[in-house]
């Protein structure tokens, strides 16, 4: 039996029926939950405050602060807060369903290190929706000095349609409630903190900048740039004056304008750091520019590896609505996951990280490849044709082109048998060619005695002229 106000499946907050728990943090529970009361039934998150925490002034402050400051938040690469409610004391936010994973989770599957231009691209997209909410400005249009504080791969929802949403301003803060926060107190996740923010000096954009960058070198190179065995050695790491080690270190073929921009994004005082998101990601753009079909790319990835972890939950989800509905009905944005049969996957410029399709995706074995366009990397197979299998060929995984290009094109893999037929068709066979040649000097002959007939003594002196046809 669960107590009054104890959140649980079933329970209603407002129009709001809770389903099936999705995360916890320390402050708030996050919860799947369906709209009631309207026929156009749809999946939202519901972040409820815990209510062991209710009654705490300073907590539900906080918790308020984000609702109010998310909400005004208009941008594709921020999760949208629909509603803010309060029901029997519970306090809670509601924010649009994403079909998607944090990327902490991506990361984990794809073994702590994603392909170059997947990873740029998902930085790019977190810096476009950050900087969306550094520029956010009140009522009489004067910038509230936002700052998400936050900036970790817990807090990045990456989408299998390849969308890339930021999430949770639990502990953002606007230049116009500094004060509820107390002199020296730390908030935010250690390893991804700034210089100034770890040693409790107050924060601006910048040191969101510094968190984006920690982030994208731990994506590219597969370590954390400052994480020790323990919290305090972490902190020491980034108090320490002394600039991060260069990625090419680790990944020697790096682009140089790639670690030019996030050593600039990583340097430990704020005044050598990118001014605003939006220059952070007109560098990355311009070091590693995003082919055509990247995001495409970016949700198939997303879907090879985390797919059978998006089923359960959905699942889990129908299930629920099964108990609570007594119907199979399923809501209008539930599962909503594309399926893409074939993909053009970016092409770093280097990339030194071979985009590894899992188990539950095999690739195709290699095949001769003809000379293409740059900007083409691997094409998935489809599940309509068998991916061919090929005891010679190289292990289960994708190829990268070693060029980058804006634009892609498609690389159709095949078999040299099938090269072979295609070539076969255009070029002659012998009986026809010989054929042809036996015509041609049946003309000739024809010709030369036609010629000859008329072209006997001439009857006079005059030039007389004479034609073979």
């Amino acid at each position: 039996m669960t107590e009054a106000g104890e959140l649980c499946a079933g329970r209603r907050l407002g129009v709001y029926e809770l389903l099936v728990p999705l995360a916890q943090g320390a402050t708030a529970q996050v919860w799947a939950a369906r709209t009631t009361g309207s026929r156009l039934e749809k999946i939202v998150a519901v972040k409820a405050l815990l209510t062991d925490l209710e009654g705490d002034e300073d907590v539900e402050s906080m918790f308020l602060d984000e609702a109010r400051l998310c909400a005004r938040i208009r941008h594709p690469n921020v999760a949208a807060v629909l509603d803010l409610g309060e029901e029997e004391d519970a306090l809670y936010i509601v924010i649009e369903w994403v079909e998607g994973e944090p990327l902490q989770v991506l990361l984990r599957e794809a073994k702590g290190r994603l392909p170059l231009q997947l990873a740029v691209r998902i930085a790019k997209l977190a810096a476009s929706g950050l900087h969306a909410a550094h520029e956010l400005c009140d009522e009489a249009g004067k910038p509230v000095g936002l700052v998400h504080r936050d900036v970790s791969p817990q807090n990045i929802l990456i989408g299998y349609d390849g969308s890339v949403k930021v999430i949770d301003f639990g502990v953002a803060k606007a230049a116009s409630n500094m004060q509820r926060t107390s002199v020296g107190q730390i908030k935010g996740k250690v390893p991804y903190m700034a210089p100034e923010q770890a040693i409790g000096d107050p924060v601006d954009r910048r040191s969101d900048i510094f968190a984006l960058g920690v982030v994208l070198y731990q994506l590219v190179t597969g370590t954390h740039p400052f994480r020790g065995d323990s919290e305090f050695a972490t902190l020491a790491k980034l108090r320490d004056p002394h600039p991060v080690e260069s990625p090419s270190k680790r990944v020697p073929d790096l682009p140089p304008a790639l670690e030019e921009a996030m050593l600039t994004a990583l340097a430990k005082r704020r005044e050598d750091r990118f001014p605003t998101m939006l220059d952070f990601g007109r560098a990355l753009e311009k070091a590693v520019p995003s082919p055509r079909d990247i995001d495409r790319a970016l949700g198939t990835f997303v879907g090879a590896l985390l797919s059978e972890r998006a089923t359960r939950r959905e699942a889990a989800i129908r299930e629920a609505l099964r108990e609570r509905t007594g119907s199979d009905a399923r809501p209008v944005n539930l599962g909503n996951r594309p399926i893409f049969d074939e993909v053009a996957a970016p092409a770093p410029a280097p990339d030194p990280v071979p985009l590894v399709v899992p188990p539950t995706a095999p690739a195709a074995a290699a095949a001769p490849a003809a000379p293409t366009k740059p900007g083409v990397a691997f094409r998935m197979p489809s599940p309509r044709t068998p991916a061919p299998t090929d005891d010679a060929g190289p292990a289960p995984g994708v190829a990268t082109h070693p060029a980058a290009a804006a634009a892609p094109t498609e690389a159709v893999p095949g078999s040299a048998e099938r090269d072979a037929a295609d070539i076969a068709r255009l070029r002659p066979s012998r009986s026809r060619t010989t054929k042809i040649a036996a015509a041609i000097a049946l003309l000739v002959v024809v010709a030369l005695a036609i010629w000859a007939v008329e072209s006997g003594p001439a009857d006079s002196e005059e030039p007389h002229i004479k034609r073979a046809f």
